[in-house]
């Protein structure tokens, strides 16, 4: 019985962290928070967000990048195809 209420409460505190979004660990790409935002703000300012649009318009100025910011993207997306 113990074991029963235990195992209701973990589940219920898990499904309340999820449904916040705190069960996420991958950052906004170009949010707040983000090691890319003041890049993003910098050199896709006007890039309308969806499909891959500031990835792209980020991995196209991967050279003038913060080093923080590059890092981020190589971990997410691997290194850029040349």
């Amino acid at each position: 019985m113990k074991r029963i209420i235990l195992l209701l409460i973990v589940s219920v505190i898990g499904v309340s962290i999820y449904a916040q979004g705190g069960g996420s660990r991958k950052s906004r790409m170009g949010g707040p928070g983000s090691p890319c935002f003041e890049d993003r703000e910098k050199y896709c300012k006007d890039m309308v967000k969806g499909q891959g649009r500031v990835r792209d318009c980020l991995m196209e100025n991967v050279e003038k990048l913060a080093p923080a910011c590059k890092e981020h993207l190589e971990k997410r997306w691997g290194k850029k195809k040349t």
